[in-house]
């Protein structure tokens, strides 16, 4: 699929989108017509935020999700109506003040039933809501690996019934603290929906989304 391609047409993005709401998309490989149609075009939706957002899923309802990491929100874009908190606190949720600049949760996929899960990032786990509510059953599908915490599950994607997600070590305070997978790349795992860990292997680099040792 021409992965090692796909940075540079990320930062392509990233430039097109600086100077408009809504611009064309330049392609430079033809594989991602397969993904995104001839007449799709970039737009802004929604802007104002602390410092970056990550991790977005479109839900069967029809609204967008997405992380707010700084904040540690998880947020909802509803077309026409625009966006809210629908979430806080998405990822740490101690008692103690946070050490690092990133508090909250991060990538999200759905199921074959419609469920979000979620990269609980800062709250070292991976976990689910029941139903797309704020005040839905968690149910929490894996937060360590051979009897050691998660580092910090970034990235997520789903091949049901099997959820996988990349667990970096980020460099906070917090986070250092953590000996699940110390090696220069990135590690993958993988779990099942009866949430019992089947393997973890180096995820390859780069990624389709971001992965930072």
């Amino acid at each position: 699929m021409a992965i090692h391609r796909l940075p540079l047409l990320a930062l392509t993005l990233a430039a097109v989108t600086a100077s408009a709401f809504s611009q064309d998309i330049q392609k430079l490989d033809p594989v991602l017509d397969h993904i995104v149609g001839p007449d799709a075009r970039l737009e802004r939706v929604a802007t104002g935020f602390d410092k970056w957002t990550e991790g977005p899923v479109w839900t069967r309802e029809g609204t967008l999700l997405f992380a707010e990491i700084p904040a540690n929100n998880i947020i909802q874009w509803i077309p026409g109506k625009g966006a809210s908190v629908f979430m806080h606190p998405s990822g740490y949720k101690g008692s103690e003040p946070f050490k690092g600049r990133e508090p909250g949760s991060n990538g999200k996929t759905l199921d074959a039933d419609g469920r979000v899960s979620v990269a609980g990032h800062a709250g070292r786990t991976v976990w689910r809501m029941e139903s797309v509510d704020p005040k839905a059953q968690i149910t929490i599908l894996a937060d360590s690996y051979q009897g050691k915490k998660l580092n910090s599950p970034n990235d997520l994607w789903s091949t049901n019934p099997t959820v996988r997600c990349t667990s970096p070590i980020l460099p906070t305070a917090y986070l250092r603290r953590v000996t699940t997978t110390r090696t220069k790349s990135c590690k993958s795992t993988a779990f099942t929906a009866s949430r019992k860990l089947v393997s973890t292997s180096p995820a390859p680099r780069p990624t389709a989304t971001s992965c930072s040792s």
